[in-house]
């Protein structure tokens, strides 16, 4: 089962429950004692952090997290391969905290006490501060400085870290006492340059003077010249994380940290960019024509892994919230006539100081003007209220062209061919349209059905999937959907060919559109009818799609077809009342839509997990 990470605590019974489940599933194996298979445990771990298909880490290091904290002796050599494993899994500084943290979990669930450093923890952790290069270290250490509660200072005081390197004794005195005392006691041999005897005392002292000026210059960012800023950037791949926010209005700035970020990365930040008013081009900086080069290299974007759902997002995201925010200043109906997705409370206020926005980007406000102020709210919950942007954000239609045809166009070509054969079947009421996907809500779910479709159809060239369209409960799936594969397979074209258009009145909707039920099981019984055989059967819909017998569904066609298919269930406005009935190792389930559900279904269909 697939839920989008932000809908988690929604749709689990508490906070707790994915570690409980975590930890009862290895349990289940340790009190089999079978040895041979207890081993096992941590070779499937690394194999599956070798494969590199994960979307998501925490699971995994979260179940070596559980490896760990077993002292049985048939566990003996599964804990030491776990912590063996630790510098494997932990590629960077925010894994390693994660390790940390949720070894303190276990510890509190399982042992029922707190988390102890004792020697075999300390000195994995140790090892993964000291056995790696020292420039790398302080680089992921920056970039990655807590996770929920854990900071790499706390964790370098419990484990007593020293060293005899005195490349690491830098990093190790400014994360534990700040640059201050890095100054005091590094300065001298900075500026003196010792007696140097042989190449790899050359080579210790470059990477010292490198790690000394990247903390110096860590320390004065916020004073940083222009062109040192650049140079940082361009030379040393400062990323975003590092740059105070107010310099990240300059647009000269941002096309800089733009052409040198990860391909994906520019795509995530193309909300953000807009709100810094990158794309509002002038004489000097084209941001928007930067921002598209960014997306030409072909090599770089089947590199990037970046699936053609996840531009329409972007784009919804960029145009429709721009859109409902000029719409609120005139006190028009939004779009969906949804609250802006916004995490904190916007009132408008008169003030004549110099104001900064604190949102993600901070904005420079003249005096004399109204100020935004933003307050955090404790549910966090989305408020509507006056808003009022100066100035207003304008909407480039290049940027929505783009990220809306050509880049979802380009991000097909990417995609893998499939060698299984498909059935797709799926709502194709015009009244998908008025309905909105959980978490993405400024998507509709027909949006989200056709670009899933249109990322299954797409890759292969001969065999197609077969589309099939669901009506109201009890009915035959006998709408046999039909797409012109002699036109482009666009998004425009590929909507056109699934759904109608809406009623030109709202008064000609039917009272009990939102009540239809759908039954998507009747696909199985049109290819049995019609002798198909179908290695997926993938259904696309809303909480309207029902599930009561698909067990005996599954059964009956394995009887008949001599096979037996795997499933996808795509619930794309929320939670499915069948859950119960989905239970299977067959069965893939989906909650909501964000931009991971094209990769889940890949890799599902591909056998990757």
């Amino acid at each position: 089962m697939y839920v989008p990470p932000a809908l988690r605590k929604k749709y689990l019974k508490n906070q707790d429950y994915i570690g409980k489940i975590g930890i009862q599933i290895i349990e289940q194996i340790v009190k089999k004692n079978d040895i041979n298979e207890i081993n096992t445990i941590v070779p499937i771990i690394l194999k599956i952090k070798e494969e590199g298909k994960l979307h998501d880490y925490q699971s995994l290091i979260f179940v070596l997290a559980v490896c760990t904290r077993f002292n049985l002796e048939q566990c003996e050599k599964m804990v030491s391969d776990a912590y063996a494993a630790v510098s494997l899994i932990c590629t960077n500084g925010l894994k390693l905290l994660m390790f940390v943290k949720f070894c303190e979990i276990v510890s509190e669930n399982m042992c029922k006490i707190p988390l102890r450093f004792d020697d075999r923890f300390k000195n994995t952790v140790k090892s993964w501060y000291l056995n790696r290069s020292p420039i790398d270290t302080i680089h992921t250490i920056v970039y990655h400085k807590h996770y929920y509660g854990w900071t790499h200072k706390e964790i370098m005081k419990k484990i007593d870290l020293k060293s005899d390197n005195i490349n690491q004794q830098l990093f190790i005195v400014y994360i534990i006492f700040g640059m201050k005392k890095v100054e005091e006691q590094f300065s001298y041999k900075f500026n003196n340059a010792p007696i140097i005897n042989t190449f790899d005392d050359a080579i210790e002292y470059n990477e010292f003077k490198s790690i000394y000026i990247f903390l110096k210059q860590l320390k004065e960012i916020k004073s940083i010249s222009k062109p040192q800023l650049i140079k940082g950037i361009e030379l040393f791949r400062w990323r975003i994380e590092l740059i105070p926010e107010w310099i990240l209005y300059n647009k000269e700035i941002l096309i800089v940290l733009l052409k040198n970020m990860p391909l994906k990365m520019v795509l995530d930040h193309t909300f953000p960019f807009s709100k810094a008013r990158l794309f509002q081009n002038n004489t000097l900086y084209n941001g928007v024509d930067a921002y598209i080069l960014r997306f030409n290299d072909t090599l770089e974007l089947n590199q990037s892994g970046i699936h053609p759902i996840e531009p329409f997002i972007e784009y919804a995201r960029y145009s429709r919230t721009l859109l409902n925010i000029k719409k609120m200043q005139k006190g028009e109906k939004t779009i969906f006539n949804k609250p802006l997705d916004i995490k904190k409370k916007i009132f408008i206020q008169m003030n004549k100081e110099k104001k900064y926005i604190k949102n993600n980007f901070k904005c420079y406000i003249n005096s004399g003007e109204n100020c935004i102020k933003f307050k955090e709210k404790k549910n966090n919950a989305p408020t509507a209220v006056n808003l009022k942007l100066f100035p207003a954000p304008k909407l480039v239609k290049e940027l929505i062209t783009f990220l809306s045809e050509n880049l979802v166009d380009s991000t097909l070509k990417t995609l893998k061919p499939f060698n299984a054969s498909i059935i797709i079947a799926f709502d194709c009421s015009v009244y998908m349209k008025l309905k909105q996907c959980e978490y993405s809500n400024l998507i509709t779910v027909h949006e989200a059905i056709t670009l899933i479709i249109l990322s299954l159809i797409y890759p292969n060239g001969h065999n197609k999937p077969t589309l099939r369209g669901l009506n109201e409960k009890n009915l035959q799936c006998i709408n046999n959907m039909k797409i012109d594969y002699s036109k482009p397979l666009t998004f425009a074209n590929v909507e056109s060919a699934l759904f109608k258009p809406l009623p030109s009145y709202e008064e000609d909707l039917p009272n009990d559109f939102n009540c239809r039920v759908i039954n998507p099981l009747t696909t199985f019984q049109w290819a049995q009818v019609n002798k198909k055989k179908y290695d997926f059967f993938i259904f696309l819909g809303t909480t309207s799609m029902k599930f009561d017998d698909i067990n005996n569904t599954i059964k009956e066609y394995k009887n008949n077809m001599n096979m037996v298919p795997k499933i996808i269930v795509c619930c794309l406005n929320g939670k499915i009342s069948q859950q119960r009935s989905l239970n299977n190792n067959k069965v893939l389930l989906i909650k909501g839509f964000d931009k991971n559900v094209g990769k889940i279904i890949n890799s599902f269909i591909h056998n990757e997990f």
